[in-house]
């Protein structure tokens, strides 16, 4: 099987000081994406409440090796835990997984 066929689903925990905004720990994330990741290109990205959590969600690709991968990223932040979701896949594939995605998500509860 095509490795970039495969999904993989990441999820992170993190707390920070109370006085920390929204803004502050979502842009400290979209920095990360575009710093860390090769070849970084974004295409999408809004905002919503997920479970009670402020949240951001940002679509884009990147690459490891000779490999593209498309993926879907939320950040939900609420008294001060932070976590951060992260979906990806082939972009041959990622149109077909985001609603199975997006399922997954809707269904956390974040206490």
């Amino acid at each position: 099987m095509d490795p970039a066929q495969n999904l993989s689903i990441s999820i992170f925990h993190d707390t920070y000081r109370s006085n920390a905004s929204f803004e502050q720990i979502a842009e400290g994330h979209r920095n990360g994406l575009r710093e860390e990741l090769i070849d970084f290109e974004q295409y999408e990205s809004g905002r919503m409440t997920l479970s009670g959590a402020e949240a951001e969600w940002t679509v884009y690709s990147y690459a490891i090796q000779d490999v593209r991968l498309q993926a879907l990223h939320y950040i939900a932040v609420r008294d001060g835990h932070s976590w951060s979701l992260t979906c990806a896949t082939s972009p041959e594939t990622f149109s077909a997984r985001r609603e199975q995605f997006e399922k997954i998500v809707r269904s956390f509860r974040f206490e």
